[in-house]
């Protein structure tokens, strides 16, 4: 599932970015936030996964 977010954030790359100083400015690198299980559930760690639609589907879990 996160890695059909992450494809979906880079169809949307156009509109995803930061205003500054009155200037829409454009993300370089596009990243996808996901809770990893950790301790049998009783932990969630979030990880950042920058550029995920770059990757296939194995390397993306393995990165994970």
């Amino acid at each position: 599932m996160a890695h059909a977010i992450a494809w979906g954030l880079y169809k949307q790359r156009r509109d995803i970015g930061r205003l500054t100083l009155g200037a829409f400015k454009r993300s370089k690198r596009l990243g996808v936030t996901i809770l990893v299980d950790v301790k049998g559930g009783t932990d969630l760690v979030p990880t950042t996964v920058w550029d995920a639609h770059k990757m296939t589907l194995i390397e993306f879990a393995k990165n994970i």
